[in-house]
This record gives structure tokens, sequence and C-alpha cells, in this order.
């Protein structure tokens, strides 16, 4: 199977006064091989900072706007997940245990 690539072209981002809160809005290209998409996509992304771990979880809205230059309509989804970092107790000042773990929901 051949790489995917893709380019960001516009993109808008907003933080809010809670600390650690980004609202994001960006339009995408992917392409690989001979497909070809525009998507939209819609994000919030909080970063819960604890003692022992490092919390980050997303909330995304997607919707193709175009594949192969044919406009789809009315098909969206949305992304929900999360990714969460821990320190182990063996660990250097350069190496850190790290777990995470996604939730793709499509309606």
């Amino acid at each position: 199977m051949p790489p995917a690539y893709h380019y960001l072209y516009k993109k808008a981002a907003k933080n809010l006064d809670e600390p650690y809160t980004i609202i994001e809005n960006f339009t995408k290209e992917l392409y690989a091989d001979t497909s070809r998409a525009d998507i939209k996509v819609k994000q919030v992304v909080r970063r819960y900072v604890e003692t022992d771990r490092d919390v980050v979880i997303w909330v995304a809205r997607v919707a193709p706007a175009e594949i192969k230059h044919k406009l789809l309509r009315g098909f969206t989804y949305y992304l929900r997940g999360y990714a969460v970092t821990k320190r182990s107790p063996d660990s250097t000042p350069g190496q850190a245990l790290g777990s995470s773990a996604m939730l793709v929901d499509l309606p």
C-alpha cells in the first residue's frame, strides 16, 4: 500500500480562558495514490496535568468537503479519544512509559 500524505491549508485556533484548552477549525487535503479528499475538521483539545500523569482528550467533527472532485453532503463522523502518559518509577529523565487509546464514533 502506498503511503498517504496530507496538506493543511486553512487553520484557525482559539485558546479559551480555560488553561490547556484549544478549539481548532481546519481544512486538510488527504491523498494516497490516485485518491484525494478535502476534509473540514472542528475539534476541541483539552490537557489535564496531574502529579503522576498527563491526559489529553479530544473531540472532533470531521466532514468531507470533496472526494475525487465530487461534493459530499451529510456525511459526517465524530472522533473522541484520549492519550495518557505516565512516568514509570524505573524510567530515566529521557525515557517514560506511555499508553494511549482511541475511540471512534460513527453516527
